[in-house]
């Protein structure tokens, strides 16, 4: 048995509050969440293996967070759906009304005339000045067949 697996046993074994003073001492502050003993003891042994093993692949980190801005928040599939990757340093290109926008994909959202933002929705905002998908504005889902003009 790994030195991990031992500490692992220990975590299942453990009462609440010295899972809360494990996780004080591996991460220097409380949870920022109140949960059952359960649950903190499945978290501690995630980060106990990850220190080992490895953590989450940085596309995993990055998917994930996308999901956590998107929670509370109304969002399509498509704008969540992983088929749709965006590497960083991909420019998104629209015309609107004569005038070509572009959008640079960034490691953490994207830039528009040097700003940065979290949402092709809130750009798609600024450039037509209604509400829009943004995804859908800059041809990332499949056409509805609807013909929006501004082309």
């Amino acid at each position: 048995m790994s030195q991990t697996d031992t500490e692992i046993s220990k975590l299942q074994r453990a009462g609440k509050a010295e899972l809360l003073a494990i996780w004080a001492k591996i991460n220097g502050k409380p949870p920022p969440f109140r949960t059952s003993r359960e649950l903190l003891a499945i978290a501690l042994a995630w980060q106990l293996q990850a220190r080992t093993q490895g953590g989450l692949k940085p596309s995993v980190r990055r998917r994930l967070q996308a999901i956590a801005k998107a929670d509370g928040r109304q969002h399509t599939q498509t704008e969540l759906d992983p088929s749709v990757r965006l590497r960083p340093g991909t420019v998104l290109l629209r015309d609107w009304r004569g005038q070509r926008h572009a959008v640079t994909v960034l490691e953490e959202g994207f830039s528009y005339q040097g700003k940065s933002c979290q949402s092709l929705s809130h750009i798609a905002r600024q450039i037509t000045g209604t509400r829009w998908n943004g995804p859908a504005f800059f041809g990332l889902r499949k056409n509805d067949g609807i013909d929006r003009g501004g082309h």
